[in-house]
């Protein structure tokens, strides 16, 4: 069984939720390998849906996320101590914003970004921090 509902083949769902999930496990749960029939083809499934977002966001975990915190208050400390303004404007942080609505990668419903796990109302007013994405596009 390679397809979902949408089109979607269990392949490219898989590397599309380990692109932002780094979710290990999941690879080895859909493989060949997995003896178990039944639960390799039901992971499959649910690894369509998760990538269409039927199943809610993967986001990175929480050890990951954690690490993002503290290093985004090291850096705004940081920059708090050398003297550089560490909150965007208004209207920088409108602007970010706004590339992160229009971003694939953005869940509105809990207005996250699926790579970092931030929440992007957060994130974008400290003047510390950018988009997780290499480029980041701001």
């Amino acid at each position: 069984m390679h397809g979902g509902g949408n089109g979607v083949g269990w392949r490219d769902a898989l590397r599309a939720l380990e692109s932002h999930s780094h979710i290990e496990a999941f690879r080895q749960l859909c493989s060949d390998e997995n003896g178990d029939v039944a639960a390799r083809e039901a992971w499959r499934k649910k690894v369509v849906r998760m990538a269409a977002g039927e199943m809610g966001a993967v986001y990175p975990s929480i050890a990951s996320q954690v690490g993002s915190v503290l290093g985004a208050a090291g850096r705004a400390i940081g920059g708090v101590l050398q003297g550089v303004e560490v909150v965007r404007s208004g209207e920088e942080q409108a602007r970010c914003l706004a590339i992160c609505q229009g971003c694939e990668h953005y869940v509105t419903a809990e207005s996250r970004c699926r790579i970092c796990g931030c929440f992007a109302m957060l994130k974008i007013r400290l003047a510390t921090e950018r988009c997780p994405l290499d480029p980041p596009k701001w």
